[in-house]
């Protein structure tokens, strides 16, 4: 109970996120990436095994999904991270920062397929795509819980050949 009262004022960790994100950008370029083990909040596991009870059980410690998806599936291992994480959050609100190049159908991307059954939670949606990505969302369905929804896209013009630049 000490601990879980603790983690509340971690400078990364703040119940109140979706207010403050509404005029910041948060991307995993910005962001902290999830699928790292070495950072927050991964590192609190390892502290000791006090803490790591207390981590494993706190769910607004995983309750900001920052993610990458390119062009080629991720590794099982770094499924299996996110699987984790989001099981983790258990039933909390959700704060998601996606920078996406798929262009694929949503639920053959490892990543999508385990994210997007759990937009329900999502209060906060930041989404960094290339034009050409945007229909891998268009048939989501409901946000319910959705405050704020940050869209940034990118359009790829075809650049000359520096040969031909005068």
């Amino acid at each position: 109970d000490i601990l879980s009262e603790i983690f509340q004022y971690l400078p990364d960790l703040n119940l109140n996120l979706a207010e403050e994100l509404e005029t910041d950008v948060i991307s995993p370029k910005t962001g902290p990436y999830i699928l790292r083990p070495e950072i927050y909040p991964w590192s609190i596991t390892r502290v000791c095994s006090a803490w790591r009870t207390a981590a494993i059980y706190e769910p607004h410690l995983w309750s900001r999904v920052h993610l990458e998806v390119g062009q080629k599936q991720p590794s099982s291992g770094k499924v299996e991270l996110l699987r984790l994480y989001l099981s983790r959050s258990r039933n909390c609100k959700l704060n998601v920062s996606l920078h996406c190049t798929w262009t694929e159908r949503a639920l053959d991307n490892a990543y999508l397929s385990l994210l997007f059954p759990t937009l329900g939670r999502w209060q906060f949606f930041s989404l960094h795509v290339l034009a050409k990505s945007l229909p891998v969302y268009w048939d989501l369905g409901n946000f319910p819980m959705l405050e704020i929804l940050h869209l940034y896209v990118a359009h790829q013009a075809k650049t000359p050949p520096l040969n031909n630049i005068n």
